[in-house]
């Protein structure tokens, strides 16, 4: 994951750089705020943007471990296989108000998802038909899936700036709502065994802080309205979570609504959605 920020930072620093320089290069003044070639004092704008995220999962994925670990050692590491959590997609949608030129305020609200974790167990045996022999496979499959909504209210300044190049900087502080959910499946060639009892789901939620701290460099196509670079730190990880159903199972046993979310060992789950976001974005003034 450290060579995936190395590599995302050090490309959006570059653009940042290039914006910088060619700005001044063409000579660019102070003029019209960078939210907007000609945006006014009391102008609202729509900022919508979407891209790409890395994810400190760092306990969710030990757990994974833990888990797949736990299979392999229990005959299950005929074709087990890992898939740790590192990275997603998030979007967004934000509503400006301009209260003083390069000076806005308003709410935005995003979408942040999680590309999914799996640890599958494999295991190989022969068994008895009831007129021959024959290979048959277990597989057991748990995929863990997670997601953030963030409802923000944020602030962001715009140095002023003459020509297409302009630069935004901005804070979004709020509430962050988590989502996840743990899916295990257990399926058999052996007809003796009746799969059906052993797919579960267990849904999990909670909430907490969210701040996300941005920088833009924004390319003007007309007089209202820009496109733009976007680029990301959010502050994002939430430990008080807790099961949202109750789930009874023979494999599993009784987990009852409200109780506190846990991993396979029995220690709590924490979802860690802090990391560095780029994407790209449209903005609209009116």
């Amino acid at each position: 994951m450290s060579k995936i920020f190395t590599v995302v930072l050090i490309g959006a620093l570059s653009l940042l750089t290039a914006g910088a320089a060619l700005a001044q290069d063409e000579g660019m003044t102070a003029g019209a705020p960078a939210s907007g070639a000609v945006f006014q004092q009391g102008q609202m704008s729509l900022n919508i943007w979407g891209g790409y995220t890395t994810l400190a999962m760092s306990k969710l994925n030990t757990a994974l471990q833990d888990l797949s670990d736990l299979l392999e050692a229990s005959y299950w590491g005929d074709g087990n296989s890992l898939k740790k959590v590192s990275g997603g997609i998030d979007a967004g949608l934000g509503l400006d108000f301009e209260v003083i030129p390069g000076l806005k305020i308003g709410p935005r609200v995003g979408f942040l998802y999680a590309f999914p974790g799996e640890v599958k167990g494999q295991w190989d045996y022969v068994y008895w038909t009831g007129s021959a022999y024959a290979d048959g496979t277990d597989v057991w499959t748990s995929t863990f899936d997670a997601s953030l909504i963030p409802i923000t209210a944020g602030i962001s300044y715009s140095p002023q700036m003459v020509g297409n190049i302009g630069f935004t900087f901005g804070l979004n502080l709020g509430l962050g709502l988590a989502y996840g959910q743990w899916t295990s499946k257990y399926t058999s060639d052996d007809p003796y065994w009746d799969t059906s009892p052993y797919r579960y789901e267990i849904p999990i939620a909670g909430s907490g802080l969210y701040a996300n701290l941005v920088a833009a460099m924004n390319y003007f196509v007309g007089a209202n309205s820009n496109l733009f670079l976007r680029l990301g730190y959010r502050l994002a990880s939430y430990t008080d979570l807790t099961v949202t159903k109750t789930v009874r199972n023979s494999a599993l046993g009784r987990v009852d609504e409200g109780e506190i979310a846990e991993d396979y060992q029995g220690d709590p789950l924490v979802l860690d959605f802090s990391g560095l976001d780029i994407g790209v974005g449209f903005c609209f003034g009116f």
